[in-house]
């Protein structure tokens, strides 16, 4: 569903020394981008406010969208799923504590992209969408679709989220008995997404419930596929620092210098945290 072409124009928008105070610790931030072998650029990507009055009682929120270049409007929709995420989460009037809430806001832009890109209940425009919201000391998240989110800590990485993808659904029915492993890997279909923004009877959300403690030194990693399908896991461990900024441009080098021919979109955000007095 992903289409490819090309023109190379990197995209750092943040600052790169932003620094962010929750109410719980600090948050170093880094970001950046590149439109890999296509001709034009459809993640979306964005940060909460890094005001006192927004980061210190709610905390600081990132999110990242890919728009699906299979369809119609992919920039356009992810474009809309981030800027109207973050609108609500910095308004004065809206309430973020869990992942329950991230689910709830999610819902209603995926009903506000399917009354402008789908009114006739086809999926004709679609994006996914990773979340990550640190506030008092713990993680909350939702994510839909194959963008990921990764928690590194003690030099380990960990995938947080489940792909939403006809694979993982082909290897429910590997475990069941009802198809071989071989046939899951080879079929043609294994990387279309099952869930997406986008969908008007949405039913796949991968969100936390209570929320996850974090600890100090932890690092949170936000994904498209353009990023983790082209480095090995191990190479991408290695090269994920506290030094947010400093990661991630050097990962998005390393993406560039290998100059994949069929390189994805690739789009990366990483929220270094450090806990207060320690």
């Amino acid at each position: 569903m992903k289409k490819k072409s090309s023109k190379k124009i990197p995209v750092t928008p943040v600052d790169t020394r932003v620094i962010a105070r929750v109410n719980s610790g600090i948050v170093s931030i880094g970001n950046a981008q590149h439109q890999g072998a296509r001709s034009y650029q459809e993640d979306s990507f964005g940060f909460s406010e890094f005001s006192l009055s927004v980061a210190s009682n709610k905390g600081i929120l990132a999110v990242l969208a890919d728009g699906m270049g299979g369809l119609k409007n992919g920039k356009a929709v992810s474009d809309t799923v981030v800027s109207t995420l973050l609108e609500w989460f910095n308004s004065e009037r809206s309430v973020c504590r869990t992942g329950t809430d991230l689910k709830n806001a999610i819902s209603a832009i995926n009903q506000k992209i399917c009354d402008i890109y789908c009114k006739d209940g086809r999926i004709e425009s679609g994006s996914t969408v990773v979340v990550a919201l640190i506030n008092n000391g713990f993680l909350h998240w939702l994510c839909i679709g194959d963008s990921r989110l990764y928690l590194k800590r003690d030099q380990n990485l960990y995938q947080i989220n489940e792909d939403h993808d006809f694979l993982n659904q082909m290897l429910g029915e590997v475990i069941a008995g009802e198809k071989t492993l071989g046939a899951a890997y080879s079929d043609k279909q294994k990387d279309s997404l099952v869930g997406c923004i986008g969908k008007r009877d949405l039913e796949v959300f991968d969100y936390s419930k209570r929320g996850y403690r974090l600890e100090d030194g932890d690092i949170l990693v936000l994904c498209s596929d353009g990023v983790y399908n082209a480095m090995t896991k191990v190479e991408f461990n290695m090269n994920i620092s506290s030094d947010a900024m400093h990661s991630c441009d050097n990962i998005i080098k390393i993406i560039e210098s290998k100059k994949l021919p069929n390189q994805d979109n690739n789009t990366i955000v990483i929220l270094s945290y450090k806990e207060k007095g320690v």
